[in-house]
């Protein structure tokens, strides 16, 4: 009994945090004039549900990685909400145990609250891939943190793949990770075979089946060009199409959608600008090379990369940057939160819970934004 009041009173912020947004964003979604029924078939969702009910009948589809639309066809669309809760809650105990624990942050419940607001957490209210995609990679980093179970580390990475394409990301990052630890005595050579042998197994296993069905194994990003209307870019080209979309007239858009896109551009950059920031931070902080940050800002800067490689094509279907949920959708937009200076962080709360509220306003309209 008393352990349990002691578990409670150490994540009573966090449950707190976790109801306060539940009611927040559910609130705004009523006012927004939506019910739970219909916000589920919104955007993304539609095409998880039409996978879920006829399988990848289509090339288009094949963008969208199988593990939401399993979880639809074998639990159905209510089991689906109620596993995203659980993967939220999950993913803020787990924020906060690697704040406080792992980098003695004193802020670790502020930085929790800023996550309560973001994309992860509304989203989580539809049958989109934030909450379990985040779940699973912060779950696998903290596997890594504590430099235990391998295997699980391994199959968590490898589900983190499954559900969205940018887990290789944290598959590479963490084997570098791996490498270095080997490399300095701190694991054996062994735990790496633990962690990427089911982490690969599992990571293929899409890519095998679209190989086996369509003869084409990566046509889940060719069809990003060929169905999404989306164009290759680089970090440099997607920067400048972005200044363009903000401060030239040169997109023939109506002046609402204009602002939309604008905004969104807005935001993307200032989000990349500041990760960049935090990455330079953490390097700085090195006195010896450590592969938890090692680790925190490969997942960063790949990120960066990889995001801006491919676009939307802003002379058709603007915005132009990766939509900057997927950037709040990598735990270490939160976890090198630990060294800001503690005014800093609570600033960041207030930006976060007001840009929460009006963007999940936004969505929950079934206005096409990010």
């Amino acid at each position: 009994m008393e352990k349990s009041k002691s578990i409670f009173k150490k994540y009573a912020d966090v449950l707190a945090f976790f109801a306060i947004s539940r009611l927040c964003f559910i609130l705004i979604m009523f006012i927004s004039g939506k019910s739970f029924s219909e916000i589920q078939y919104v955007f993304d969702c539609e095409q998880y549900f039409k996978i879920a009910e006829n399988g990848y009948y289509k090339t288009l589809l094949t963008a969208f990685f199988p593990m939401i639309p399993l979880i639809l066809r074998y639990l159905g669309g209510y089991a689906l909400l109620a596993i995203n809760q659980l993967c939220l809650l999950a993913s803020m105990v787990m924020l906060k145990n690697i704040l406080s624990d792992e980098y003695k942050c004193p802020d670790a419940s502020f930085i929790v609250m800023i996550f309560a607001f973001t994309p992860v957490s509304y989203f989580s209210l539809v049958g989109y891939t934030e909450s379990i995609f985040f779940v699973l990679t912060l779950g696998a980093f903290y596997l890594f943190v504590k430099n235990k179970y391998p295997w699980l580390m391994g199959i968590l990475i490898g589900l983190s793949v499954f559900t969205r394409n940018t887990g290789s990301i944290l598959f590479f990052a963490i084997f570098a990770g791996m490498v270095i630890r080997w490399i300095k005595k701190q694991n054996k050579f062994l735990d790496i075979i633990l962690a990427y042998v089911p982490a690969t197994l599992i990571s293929v296993l899409y890519p095998i089946y679209l190989q086996v069905k369509f003869g084409n194994w990566k046509i889940f990003v060719d069809c990003q060009y060929e169905n999404w209307l989306k164009i290759h870019s680089n970090f440099f080209k997607t920067y400048f199409i972005s200044f363009k979309m903000i401060f030239t007239n040169a997109y023939e858009y109506d002046i609402y959608t204009l602002t939309l896109f604008r905004i969104n551009e807005i935001i993307s950059i200032l989000i990349t600008l500041f990760l960049i920031y935090l990455c330079v931070k953490e390097i700085k902080n090195l006195k010896k090379l450590d592969a938890v940050s090692v680790v925190s800002v490969l997942v960063t800067i790949m990120s960066i990369v990889i995001f801006a490689s491919t676009i939307m094509d802003p002379d058709y279907n603007a915005p132009t940057r990766s939509f900057f949920r997927y950037y709040l959708g990598m735990f270490p937009s939160f976890t090198l939160l630990y060294s800001l200076n503690p005014k800093l962080i609570k600033g960041l709360v207030i930006i976060a819970a007001f840009s929460g509220l009006v963007m999940s306003a936004i969505f929950f309209r079934g206005t096409f934004f990010y």
